[in-house]
């Protein structure tokens, strides 16, 4: 009973940490900016949780966090919840089998997370769609990866103090 208890809890404290990151992320004079690049910290987030909790915990909170991202994007509704649940569920599948849960192993699953997400969004929306086959729209997006990750260990800390903190008790 405590264990079911104590997973409700990480899971509350999860989405209230995914809807802190999104809003600072979406709203107005909240959002960070150096040369042109803000960073994105929901995809390094979904992948330290799909790191800590596994593959389908991962893919539930990577489709809330599609949803959520979604209303403020351009790409068609659905496609950022496809990429963030599906990307989720094969990063918590991959790491449980083959990594541990350090910092470097969480920065290069929201790399590949964050990467994927970009490529995809790019060539199946806007290279299709908007017929813009600008280079220059991912050298941004490449310079927001790297802002992202210097911002990333804190998303990988706020997970594993909440991971350790209710499977403590257990």
């Amino acid at each position: 009973m405590q264990t079911k208890k104590n997973f409700r809890r990480r899971i509350a404290l999860y989405l209230l940490l995914l809807l802190v990151l999104y809003l600072l992320h979406f709203s107005r004079g909240t959002r960070l900016r150096l040369w042109g690049a803000s960073p994105d910290l929901l995809p390094f987030f979904l992948a330290a949780v799909a790191l800590f909790e596994g593959p389908y915990t991962g893919c539930a909170l990577g489709l809330v966090a599609g949803l959520l991202t979604a209303v403020n994007s351009g790409a068609p509704e659905g496609l950022l919840a496809l990429y963030y649940g599906l990307g989720c569920l094969c990063l918590g599948w991959f790491t449980a089998r083959h990594m541990r849960r350090t910092l470097p192993a969480a920065l290069l699953c929201g790399v590949a997370l964050s990467g994927v997400k970009t490529l995809l969004t790019f060539f199946f929306f806007y290279a299709l769609v908007y017929r813009a086959h600008s280079l220059g729209a991912l050298v941004r997006s490449g310079y927001s990866l790297l802002f992202s990750m210097v911002l990333a260990p804190l998303a990988y800390l706020a997970v594993k103090k909440i991971h350790a903190r209710f499977t403590e008790e257990e």
